[in-house]
């Protein structure tokens, strides 16, 4: 992980330049965990994909309908697959409501565990990045794809974090403008890629799904910031962000 996090950090400060952001390494803050915890974090800290939402649109509902989510296909469907989750100390707060309502005993232990983990990396960090633990989640053929996706979901929710260090945030504006957060940082994952030019097939292959929305708004802001230097680069999301209500 040594190696990953210094290839993330490297990714991240050349991020900072293209963007004119400021970056502080000790913003690296991350656990790993099991992906039915994953998932949990996921649903109680109010994710907005559709199969979480139809256990509730706001988070008194889900908090209801947590222990039939728990039962359900959806929580079963999400528990296979791997992500990351940035979580603040409020989103914290909004997980040990959460973890209170569990009635799984097992399950309820491992949450209340993994939420005591976080709470220790509180001690340096206001923002824990939960990777899901994907070694025990799926088989690879070569350790080398394990390193890839771990720096994957790495400098995609690192990159989360600097721009709300960097007070770019839209959802502290309105929940509903997620939408232009993951594009931001899809059109950043891709830029350090050097594959913007393949946002728009990307957006087509994921037309049906969530992540649709990750290339839709990826595209607007390539557009927005094309031709730019990095200050004007910066200044450009800005305006984007104030002329948003």
């Amino acid at each position: 992980m040594k190696n990953i996090s210094s290839v993330v950090h490297t990714q991240i400060i050349k991020l900072s330049a293209h963007l004119s952001l400021r970056y502080a390494p000790a913003w690296l803050s991350y656990i790993f965990v099991a992906s039915k915890i994953k998932v949990l974090a996921d649903y109680a800290g109010m994710c907005p994909d559709q199969d979480y939402q139809k256990f509730g649109t706001t988070f008194k509902k889900r908090l209801i309908n947590i222990n039939r989510f728990i039962t359900s296909a959806e929580f079963a469907k999400h528990a296979k697959l791997w992500c990351g989750q940035v979580i603040s100390k409020t989103d914290y707060k909004l997980l040990l409501r959460a973890c209170n309502k569990i009635k799984n005993k097992k399950l309820r232990n491992a949450f209340s565990k993994t939420l005591k983990k976080i709470n220790l990396k509180f001690k340096n960090s206001d923002k824990v990045i939960l990777l899901t633990n994907i070694s025990l989640l799926i088989k690879l053929n070569k350790k080398s794809e394990l390193n890839w996706i771990i720096r994957f979901m790495l400098l995609h929710e690192l990159i989360h974090i600097l721009l709300s260090k960097n007070k770019i945030n839209f959802q502290r504006k309105n929940s509903k403008y997620w939408k232009y957060d993951e594009g931001l940082v899809t059109y950043c994952d891709f830029w350090l890629q050097r594959k913007l030019f393949l946002l728009e097939r990307k957006a087509v292959k994921f037309a049906d799904k969530l992540e649709k929305w990750y290339y839709t708004y990826a595209i607007k802001f390539r557009d927005l910031l094309k031709n730019k230097n990095p200050v004007e680069r910066k200044k450009a999301i800005l305006r984007m962000y104030k002329k948003l209500q």
